[in-house]
């Protein structure tokens, strides 16, 4: 007639922490797995955090790319910061000068990993956007 309830466990400080340090919300550190991929909960977190809705335009949503390719530019994690830095060009925003940042900040960080090439690519589009952009040129 009345369901049993199921014991409590007992409260574990260690198992706790662990925990959340492992809840996107908590973390300080972002890990990719072995294939170089976030989980599935941090994968949410960042689609909401660049929701291209009505009140958020895309130069809104390509700045704060930008802001984070930055970031992670500056901790060296130069293909986080790639990959950052596209997805702001992928918003094809109007402001031509945000543009040619986003190429050239790229092309900064292709540099920093080999991709002479790719960097050389950058500069032309970064110059195209914006010819009196000079940090493209050195």
């Amino acid at each position: 007639m009345f369901a049993v309830p199921e014991p409590k466990k007992p409260f574990v400080y260690d198992e706790w922490c662990r925990e959340i340090d492992q809840h996107p919300a908590f973390m300080t550190v972002l890990e990719p797995d072995k294939n170089g991929e976030f989980s599935e909960a941090i994968q949410a977190l960042q689609a909401l955090k660049y929701e291209d809705d009505e009140l958020e335009d895309r130069r809104a949503v390509a700045e704060k790319h930008k802001l984070d390719g930055n970031k992670h530019y500056k901790y060296k994690k130069y293909h986080w910061a790639i990959n950052r830095y596209t997805d702001g060009i992928n918003q094809r925003c109007t402001d031509r000068s945000l543009n040619s940042v986003l190429y050239a900040n790229r092309a900064a960080a292709q540099k920093r990993i080999g991709n002479i090439g790719s960097a050389f690519r950058d500069c032309f589009f970064a110059r195209k956007f914006n010819p009196d952009n000079m940090k493209v040129s050195t």
